[in-house]
């Protein structure tokens, strides 16, 4: 099968997960990548303190939609694909959706991975949702009001997972174990002082007294409210090696879910769990489903991770079997192969 998927520059890395188990999978992909989006601006843009002036800013960022649609349109002529894959908006327009419909004929498949009626990061992802095919969410809790404006032949709902490729037990130099290992790390962005930010903020300032580091970007504009951060915020975001080995090395790992969400889990659930990690998530309906056995442990409160945290420091062996188990459902069951080949299979 030939596969075009639209991707972007978002450093979390999925949509190059899924590119990858698609070609695993024995498929063939081609990719319509958008240009990262402040290159595009400076590259339109020459004078560097116009850069963002408002009016100026929103139509260097509406030839950067046209210039990628466009992009996807002649992709998607010369490719002739058999499945149009994106995650998200993507900077699709409805009428590139509509396009590639009338044109190629093919199943246009998306996985929704945040809220797509959130104004903050989206422009018309409601209504590029009337215009796909199959739509596949991870959250069970968004499917009601997707049902509302768009009536696709599948939606149903798939979780994230782990690619292995990445996130698996690897050889740590004493430098790195010196540089990562941590009592209890989180891994994640504080959102810039935004709302979303101040949820994870509150939860990590309970348990700074652990040893704690924090490890991504955005979590300065918290220190007026959150001075003990400065001390346990490790200055930068890290990459997705890193991140493995952060999960490795680390004895707690602190899984905060984004807020947005209400019963589905993080994708760094499956990665932490890869990585051979332990960890402490908040808690999610949806855990409970896909690792029945207990072996993701939850908290439902700032008191109870507390009380957890103090707890697992102090039971190094519980800790191991509990990430072993984790480690060996994944491996089983929640891979990005196994994610693709579900989706696969409800649209073929």
């Amino acid at each position: 099968m030939r596969i075009l998927v639209t991707a972007g520059t978002w450093s979390g890395g999925t949509q190059d997960f899924c590119i990858r188990a698609f070609q695993q999978l024995g498929h063939e992909v081609k990719v319509a990548r958008a240009p990262d989006l402040d290159q595009f601006r400076r590259r339109k843009v020459l004078w560097r303190r116009l850069l963002y002036f408002s009016p100026l800013d929103r139509c260097v960022v509406r030839s950067y939609w046209i210039e990628f649609n466009r992009e996807v349109k002649s992709v998607a002529i010369s490719f002739k694909p058999d499945l149009f894959f994106t995650i998200n908006e993507m900077y699709l327009w409805p009428e590139t959706l509509d396009f590639i419909k009338v044109r190629i004929g093919c199943p246009l498949v998306c996985w929704v991975a945040d809220d797509p009626f959130d104004s903050v990061r989206f422009t018309c992802f409601p209504v590029n949702l009337t215009r796909f095919t199959h739509l596949f969410v991870g959250e069970p809790m968004w499917i009601p009001q997707v049902r509302m404006v768009a009536k696709p032949r599948v939606l149903e709902c798939l979780h994230g997972g782990a690619d292995t490729d990445i996130f698996h037990p690897v050889s740590v130099t004493k430098q790195e174990r010196s540089r990562y290992s941590a009592p209890l790390s989180f891994v994640g962005t504080g959102y810039g002082g935004m709302s979303e930010g101040f949820y994870r903020a509150l939860i990590v300032d309970s348990v700074m007294e652990y040893g704690l580091k924090v490890w991504g970007l955005g979590w300065e504009r918290h220190f007026g409210y959150f001075p003990r951060l400065r001390e346990t915020w490790q200055g930068r975001a890290v990459s997705l090696d890193e991140a493995n080995i952060i999960n490795q090395v680390s004895q707690i790992l602190l899984n905060i879910s984004h807020p947005q969400t209400f019963t589905a889990m993080q994708q760094r659930t499956f990665e932490i769990a890869a990585s051979g990690g332990f960890q402490l998530a908040d808690r999610r309906t949806e855990i409970d489903k896909l690792f029945p056995g207990g072996e993701i442990v939850q908290f439902s409160s700032c008191d109870e991770l507390s009380e957890k945290v103090r707890y697992y420091l102090d039971h190094p062996e519980e800790r191991r079997q509990l990430a072993a188990a984790a480690r060996q459902i994944v491996l089983t069951k929640h891979t990005f192969k196994h994610r693709m080949q579900t989706m696969l299979e409800l649209v073929e």
